[in-house]
């Protein structure tokens, strides 16, 4: 947290007019008042063997553009900037300069991710592309229902492969003892869409809140604009305008990195718009959540949070999918207007994938559900099963390396399918 402020401002905190200079930007921006003899105790010069409060580690996470001390720490444990904090061990980019040598544990445990990455590439993402890209391709031949499935198995798909990607990657740089940045936190448990970004391809945005969203919002024209909207808006506008300019410079950026097309352009900004919609309305729903006394973390609401979510990503799924942002209108109205319900089955089995591939697809995805609902319970799954006996640890092994050789969608009657990022 420390390091991240010094290089979000570009200066060193070492001597004591430093910290009172620090204090006044962190109240100008979060308006919040932590004391320069608070930040200095922070920092260590001060030593009194009281840890910081939680108070002054949601200010500091605030300050970095983090809702708080919490989030800002699910970021780091998910690998969001170069250095970082894994399984207790610091990490950069001289972890590949350093000698490594043979780990069993390692090597085991970067063998079965490398096969958990191509179960999940190779068994559920390449068999549903059979039947997006059938529908995709000729949305017009078929109704709401089926355009709807193809948006939800695409939605998996991208899932299953980046993530499976990245499994392998990580799994090969586990084997020579490099570790790598995680880029996947379990997306589909977000409840918003502004979480989901936070769990969903870390890497790209820790690298554009660097290097644009730090770059705008401490730009001289932007800390202009902050001052203005302060002294003229309320306390809520006043932070909230100004921060909205900077997000638009990063989900433009995000939709500009993936192509330079509207196509790109627009994806990004349907998540702008949707998470600014978000933003300034929290007031009114925070007084609509306390006028019928509705507690905001209870669990019927968190689920459907989640499901909200799900559905908001689903349609930018299908923007990103779709060929033309007109053919993702036409796909999103017909779903509306023309669902089809009542051929949907029919229709489904006509778009290339027969029930065992249905059947193969669903098992894989309630595979990966239940996985990922035990990791977001904090169950570590590999260092679990690696405490279990001999014979059930190496036949959970060779079930899934066995599901990867049997239940791959390769060879007769399937096509290669190459890495949809590939081309990013």
């Amino acid at each position: 947290l420390r390091e991240m402020i010094e290089k979000m401002v570009g200066r060193k905190m070492v001597v004591p007019r430093d910290f009172a200079w620090l204090s006044e930007k962190v109240e100008e921006r979060t308006q919040q008042r932590v004391s320069a003899s608070t930040l200095r105790r922070f920092w260590g010069y001060v030593s009194e063997g009281v840890s910081a409060s939680k108070f002054t580690k949601n200010v500091l996470a605030n300050f970095l553009g983090y809702a708080d001390f919490e989030e800002f720490g699910l970021s780091q444990g998910t690998g969001e900037r170069q250095s970082q904090m894994v399984m207790g061990k610091e990490i950069s980019c001289d972890n590949l300069y350093e000698g490594h040598s043979f780990d069993y544990d390692r090597t085991a445990f970067a063998l079965q991710r490398i096969v958990w990455g191509l179960f999940k590439k190779m068994v559920i993402a390449d068999r549903a592309n059979i039947l997006v890209s059938e529908v995709f391709g000729s949305a017009g031949k078929y109704s709401g229902s089926v355009i709807l499935l193809a948006g939800v198995l695409y939605t998996l798909q991208i899932y299953a492969e980046f993530s499976g990607c990245m499994d392998i990657v990580i799994g090969s740089g586990q084997l020579f003892g490099v570790t790598m940045s995680e880029n996947f936190c379990r997306p589909f448990f977000s409840k918003s869409v502004n979480e989901f970004w936070r769990r969903w391809h870390i890497t790209l945005g820790a690298w554009l809140k660097d290097y644009v969203f730090y770059s705008v919002s401490l730009s001289k024209p932007f800390m202009k604009l902050s001052r203005f909207a302060k002294e003229h808006l309320n306390e809520f506008l006043g932070s909230l305008v100004p921060a909205s300019f900077a997000l638009f410079f990063t989900w433009f950026g995000i939709g500009f990195w993936h192509g330079a097309g509207w196509k790109y352009i627009i994806y990004g900004l349907y998540y702008y718009i949707i998470m600014m919609l978000g933003m300034y309305a929290e007031p009114l729903i925070a007084k609509f959540f306390s006028a019928l006394k509705i507690k905001r973390e209870s669990a019927p609401l968190n689920i459907f949070r989640i499901f909200r979510t799900l559905i908001l990503v689903i349609g930018g799924m299908m923007l990103f999918r779709a060929d033309t942002v007109c053919d993702w209108i036409f796909m999103l109205k017909r779903i509306v207007t023309d669902f089809g319900g009542g051929t949907f089955l029919k229709d489904a089995l006509l778009c290339g994938m027969d029930k065992a591939d249905f059947l193969i697809t669903a098992i894989g995805a309630a595979v990966i559900f239940t996985v990922s609902l035990l990791q977001e319970k904090g169950i570590e799954i590999r260092e679990s099963i690696a405490q279990w006996a001999l014979p059930v640890r190496w036949a959970v092994y060779l079930a899934l390396v066995l599901a990867v050789i049997i239940f791959g969608a390769y060879g007769i009657g399937y096509e290669a399918v190459d890495f949809i990022y590939g081309q990013f």
